[in-house]
């Protein structure tokens, strides 16, 4: 009798470590941060100093998508962040979006500083940085 019980506590300690495991993995392979990013499109400095990259973020079910920008060096990669100059979305559908799911946006390098950014003038805007890294950002609504 003691030995079956000991296999019983065994087999309940096994399973109650399994399941701590399971639930650990999700928590570490998803994180907090479960956002992730559509380049949609790259524009290259004309000085080939730096460039500027229109992308959509997505972080799931709860939030609408938004249209991101950010302003890197040429050699560096887009991480999976938010933009570092422009965050916008649709707000609830009151901006258009294009066929690439991003608010109706264009950018444009002006010279080697100076970029332009024109968006839909209804999205919702929750970030716009006015420069960076010494290049000056004009932005205009449509």
């Amino acid at each position: 009798m003691k030995t079956l019980f000991k296999i019983i506590i065994g087999i309940l300690i096994v399973f109650l470590i399994g399941i701590v495991l399971y639930f650990g993995m999700i928590a570490y392979t998803f994180g907090s941060d479960m956002c992730g990013n559509t380049i949609v499109e790259t524009k290259i400095s004309p000085n080939y100093s730096h460039k500027i990259i229109l992308f959509e973020r997505n972080c799931g079910a709860t939030t609408d998508f938004s249209t991101q920008i950010s302003i890197l060096k040429k050699e560096e990669d887009l991480e999976d962040e938010s933009g570092n100059i422009f965050s916008a979305d649709s707000d609830q559908g009151k901006a258009i979006l294009t066929e690439n799911g991003i608010i109706n946006i264009k950018i444009e390098w002006l010279t080697d500083k100076k970029v332009l950014v024109e968006y839909d003038k209804s999205a919702r805007i929750f970030e716009i940085e006015k420069s960076i890294d010494g290049i000056e950002i004009e932005y205009k609504k449509l």
